[in-house]
């Protein structure tokens, strides 16, 4: 009779996955009908129901929230298409659902995947023995098992600004080789850029020495380095919130990580931040994408100077007053407070300064 029961039982993952698909496939779709910002916050939204499937339900109700996703959205398209039915709309709608899931939905599984994957390390071998650790030490891991790990979110937030420099690279690169050259593609950005500018200065004029073609030029130039930080920061920010909606759920199968403790970004992403920023100085395209390169991982570093910060501040009688202040600073002067952050952060991954605290705490003379 058991076994009668478990042939019949009811598998509550397919239906996870399909509505979680369903509704960031429709997320996704509504952010085109909405205002600049309400539209990138749908947008900015769409990973989180894929990622809660995968933390929830595994990682094949993720894939298939991923699939269901990419589906929704070629049907959609097929929905909104008012020409008849042919050969040309389907592959319309097909080409429409693999970009969204090559750009959107599978990293949004992906993501979560290595969150719940249980690993103390989420990069491949190679990778992680210049990131972390040597070989020897690699070697002598692998042959002793390891209790489950929790979330490494600082090797996660790596994987992520890879992405993101990935997608934001590739549509760049895409759209400058439509154009004769890259003054042309960048001349074409401008000219539709312009007039946008004068219609939110109104009245107000730009100073003398500031031409309103020489302010678009550099919007246009800052644009894709601005994107890549964007896609970072939501595609963490989904994380987290799907991570703490599992963990609440109680579906989580491991203890959400103490991130202001737990997120280290490796040290060797410093030197490549770096590296970064030098090539962004060069002309045209490799300055661009080196701009794109150094705001992923900046914003990166500005994460961990956050979670720096909350950890040094525990213990500290005015710590809700202090976050509240710095977070409403993060807003009304953005970016500047970023820039401090990431100093903040990188000066963690060059001297640790978390683990002075630590250490500190946990010596005899205390």
């Amino acid at each position: 009779m058991a076994k009668k029961k478990d042939q019949y039982s009811f598998d509550i993952r397919f239906p996870a996955a399909f509505g979680s698909g369903l509704a960031a496939a429709l997320l996704f779709a509504a952010a085109r009908r909405q205002e600049a910002f309400a539209g990138l916050l749908l947008a900015s939204l769409s990973p989180l129901p894929i990622m809660i499937a995968t933390l929830s339900f595994g990682r094949a109700a993720g894939l298939g929230a991923a699939v269901a996703a990419a589906v929704t959205i070629g049907a959609l398209v097929i929905a909104a298409t008012t020409a008849a039915f042919s050969a040309k709309v389907v592959a319309a709608a097909c080409i429409a659902g693999f970009i969204y899931a090559i750009f959107l939905s599978l990293p949004s599984w992906w993501f979560a995947y290595l969150a719940g994957a249980g690993r103390s390390r989420v990069v491949v071998p190679w990778i992680s023995s210049l990131l972390h650790r040597s070989h020897d030490k690699l070697a002598e891991s692998a042959t002793r098992p390891s209790p489950r790990q929790h979330c490494p979110f600082g090797d996660i937030l790596v994987s992520i600004a890879f992405v993101a420099f990935v997608i934001v690279t590739a549509v760049t690169v895409a759209l400058i080789l439509q154009q004769p050259s890259y003054e042309a593609a960048i001349s074409k950005a401008v000219a539709h850029v312009e007039p946008l500018i004068g219609q939110m200065l109104g009245s107000r004029g730009l100073p003398e020495h500031i031409q309103r073609a020489t302010l678009a030029r550099m919007v246009v130039e800052s644009m894709p380095a601005t994107a890549s930080s964007v896609i970072v920061l939501a595609f963490a920010v989904d994380l987290w919130i799907a991570g703490r909606v599992a963990d609440l759920s109680r579906r989580l199968p491991f203890p959400w990580p103490d991130i202001p403790q737990g997120l280290h970004v490796p040290r060797i992403c410093a030197l490549v931040f770096f590296s970064c920023i030098i090539v962004s100085f060069l002309p045209a395209l490799p300055g661009i994408i080196g701009s794109i390169g150094a705001a992923t991982l900046g914003l990166v570093f500005v994460l961990q100077g956050l979670a720096v910060v909350h950890d040094l501040s525990r213990g500290m009688k005015f710590r809700t007053a202090l976050l509240t202040g710095i977070y409403v600073a993060i807003v009304l002067l953005m970016p500047w407070p970023l820039i401090i952050f990431a100093l903040i952060g990188l000066a963690e991954a060059g001297f640790g300064l978390r683990d002075r605290k630590k250490a500190a705490a946990l010596s005899p003379e205390n």
